[in-house]
């Protein structure tokens, strides 16, 4: 209440100062109208033989009385602010009075009520003021009904006490209908205008909570990725660690239930490790970093690949995973495509405890559509736009994290708006839901030939420096690369690195580096500088980071390096570190 008072109190103090600048400024401009209706009054005064010293004395009341006006005009221009919007408009409202009592009296009392042509003409000239007025004073009605009273009054009182009855009905004309009719008239326009700039208030000032309440959400949306990027860089760090002591731990185990125990930490790590990448997925859509490539894919081969890497969740559950696909072929990105795929049929099979998910699709017209069906819980009428939301889940007050975070939708939503597929749902809660995909036929199906080589452990023979501010990922660095055939050596910060650069003769093969070194170093601003203190054009690098922040991203993909985010697994580190050496040996 108290806030809605606050509000209506400001709408209130503008409104009184824009009434009375409007009412200023129109008095203003119509002040040429003035001098002219004043001077044909005058002429006709003295055309019809009035007194010419009191037609003299009119009109020099009149020029002073429009003097004082102009000054009022002139000292209310000066104002910065009107702090006393009423005070103002009183002292207009008087003015008006005076300077509209004395032009209609002084006629009335050199006017000559038996000369008829005249007599009527001039009485006209005061009267037609008092209905054309409202145009003028239309934003303060107060000193519209002055204006009308100062003009009609004295022309009705000197009609009435003229003795003459054509007069006296005139009087009575303007008494009770001019008078009246004036007014209302000029209320009715003036509150129209009043109501019409007070809606504009309200308006505005609407508008200007709506922009504080954007600016407010918006805010908080910046923090909370900040905050996601922050928690998200601090979690994978141990993570990070733990992947490294895992993998190296993993050559010292030649028991059986020791392999069991290490297979149970590795999933457990997996495990948060996904959830994390669901926040990278995010961060990288907030970015604007995703890169799309468009090509022909076969959609029943990735459909196909989907079911697969997905069949052993709902076997857990007892789901029948069902797939009526005709061969046809999509325009869309692979990698993203998949990453849709993926998340959707994840969950419908996260929220089906019974039954089936179905997998329809077909061509229609120049379209593909794909259809998930699952015969789950169902989606209320009221979260269905909310289920796109970050962190929403329709049903997991415990947080258990086996459900996720409930990024799965909203990274979906995303990467459909990035792709330009159209995503639609429509589901009845208790009776499953079905989400719906429409795609851009593809002409002719790619024909996508992928070898993949049979993993070969080999010695890498490579002398890698690896530069962190951590020691404990220094150490599981060391660790994991040294079984790899890698001489290691490790710094933490630009100066130990360039004492490794200067002390060895042999050329560094590769360098692994933080993104986020200790004070405000960043890992590719070092491994540049590196290059330079070697005199080469560039060293193979992999630059490791934890950050998921929109900007963080933007920068580390500007800098040209390979990027590996945190927690990483030994597999990709390896199969990365082997790629760039290959590479880096064709070239010599």
């Amino acid at each position: 209440m108290q806030v809605d008072k606050t509000i209506n109190n400001k709408i209130t103090h503008g409104l009184e100062q824009d009434r009375v600048r409007i009412l200023y400024g129109n008095i203003r401009e119509g002040t040429p109208s003035y001098y002219v209706w004043s001077a044909s009054i005058l002429a006709i005064l003295g055309f019809s033989g009035a007194n010419v010293v009191g037609t003299i004395v009119l009109g020099t009341l009149m020029l002073g009385v429009q003097a004082v006006k102009s000054r009022y005009m002139r000292a209310f221009e000066r104002l910065e602010s009107v702090g006393q919007p009423q005070v103002w408009e009183n002292y207009m409202l008087i003015a008006s009075f005076v300077q509209a009592c004395m032009v209609s009296a002084g006629v009335m009392l050199l006017v000559d009520l038996q000369q008829n042509l005249s007599t009527y003409l001039i009485i006209s000239l005061v009267v037609i003021p008092a209905f054309a007025s409202p145009p003028v004073l239309i934003a303060s009605v107060r000193t519209n009904y002055a204006w009308v009273l100062g003009l009609l009054l004295p022309v009705a009182v000197k009609t009435l006490v003229s003795g003459d009855h054509v007069y006296v009905v005139f009087g009575l004309l303007i008494l009770f209908g001019a008078i009246p009719s004036a007014a209302f008239l000029g209320k009715k326009i003036c509150d129209s205008f009043i109501d019409t700039l007070k809606l504009r208030y309200e308006n505005s000032d609407l508008l200007a909570s709506l922009q504080k309440e954007k600016h407010k959400a918006e805010k908080a949306s910046a923090d909370k990725t900040r905050f996601l990027a922050s928690a998200s860089h601090d979690l994978r760090q141990p993570i990070h660690a733990l992947e490294l002591f895992s993998d190296a731990l993993e050559y010292h185990l030649d028991k059986p239930e020791q392999f069991e125990l290490m297979n149970k930490i590795k999933e457990s790590a997996s495990a948060m490790n996904g959830l994390l990448y669901s926040l990278l997925d995010i961060s990288k859509l907030d970015a604007g970093i995703v890169r799309v490539d468009k090509q022909a894919i076969s959609l029943l081969d990735l459909i196909s690949k989907v079911k697969q890497s997905l069949q052993h969740l709902a076997d857990e559950k007892g789901i029948v995973l069902d797939i009526n696909c005709k061969a046809c072929a999509v325009i869309s990105d692979a990698v993203l495509l998949e990453s849709v795929l993926q998340n959707l049929l994840s969950n419908a099979i996260k929220y089906t405890d019974k039954g089936k998910v179905s997998i329809f699709c077909g061509v229609q017209g120049d379209q593909v559509m794909i259809r998930f069906q699952d015969t789950g819980i169902g989606i209320a009428d009221s979260d269905k736009e909310s289920i796109f939301d970050e962190f929403f889940q329709v049903t997991n007050p415990e947080r258990d994290r086996k459900k996720g975070l409930g990024l799965g939708l909203a990274i979906v939503k995303r990467t459909c708006a990035l792709l330009g597929h159209e995503l639609s749902v429509e589901s009845e809660l208790g009776k499953g839901s079905v989400f719906s995909l429409s795609l851009e036929s593809a002409l002719v199906p790619a024909q996508a030939s992928v070898s993949h080589s049979p993993y070969k452990p080999q010695q890498l023979d490579a002398r890698v420096l690896v530069i962190d501010d951590e020691e404990t990922i220094l150490d599981g660095m060391v660790n994991m690369l040294q079984p790899w055939g890698c001489v290691v050596l490790v710094a933490h910060n630009l100066d130990e690195a360039l004492l490794h650069i200067l002390n060895h003769e042999d050329d560094i093969d590769m360098i692994v580096a933080d993104y986020r070194l200790r004070d405000g170093q960043l890992g590719t601003d070092v491994v540049k500088a590196l290059a330079a203190a070697a005199e080469r054009d560039s060293i193979p690098a992999i630059i490791v980071t934890g950050d998921t922040g929109p900007e963080q991203l933007a920068d580390v993909k500007k800098a040209g390096f390979h990027v590996l985010h945190k927690p990483v697994a030994a597999v990709r580190m390896r199969a990365l570190i082997q790629n760039l050496l290959k590479q880096a040996r064709a070239e010599i």
